[in-house]
């Protein structure tokens, strides 16, 4: 990572003053000082961690292959947003009750969610949203019968209210 930002020390005259910000890489946040000095955030928010949970109806359970969507999916969110694919999650959830206007069977819905970090621009998400609605139309297209809606929503983790911690394994015995 870069410089990490001092304080303004008004006596001193040095130190960081105000902080410029601008577009980075994957569309982040990049916070500059003025002087030069500072740190990208960019390079922080390649270790972030996109998870994505995936409800689907269990009519799909046999046109929707869950191991080749998160394998097709990781990939793809990490070239939008830079993030590293051993830090991609994915989960599946069946839904199997769900209760339509006019109680139609011949419906599926599969709903997805993607956590990201917050710092990624608004165009960054929707790009994100729209490759992953495409990508879930792509894998639900074989779907017999059904008329399947489907969604994706983006959202951002706050840096500041969230706590992420992995545990490393350990030796048995």
């Amino acid at each position: 990572m870069g410089a990490t930002m001092t304080p303004y020390d008004a006596r001193s005259g040095r130190g960081a003053r105000r902080w410029d910000r601008g577009p980075g890489r994957h569309g982040c946040v990049t916070r500059r000082l003025r002087r030069g000095w500072g740190e990208n955030l960019c390079e922080r928010q390649a270790h972030s961690m996109p998870v994505t949970n995936v409800d689907c109806s269990s009519a799909l359970a046999s046109a929707f292959d869950c191991q080749g969507f998160a394998h097709a999916l990781h990939p793809l969110v990490c070239k939008i947003i830079g993030a590293e694919p051993q830090a991609c999650r994915t989960h599946f959830r069946r839904l199997d009750e769900r209760v339509t206007v006019y109680g139609a069977s011949d419906q599926a819905v599969i709903h997805i969610e993607l956590m990201i970090m917050s710092g990624r621009s608004e165009d960054t998400r929707a790009e994100l949203g729209r490759e992953v609605l495409a990508l879930a139309r792509a894998h639900t297209a074989d779907a017999p019968r059904l008329t399947v809606q489907t969604s994706v929503l983006v959202s951002e983790v706050n840096r500041r209210t969230s706590a992420i911690h992995t545990e490393p394994g350990r030796k048995a015995g």
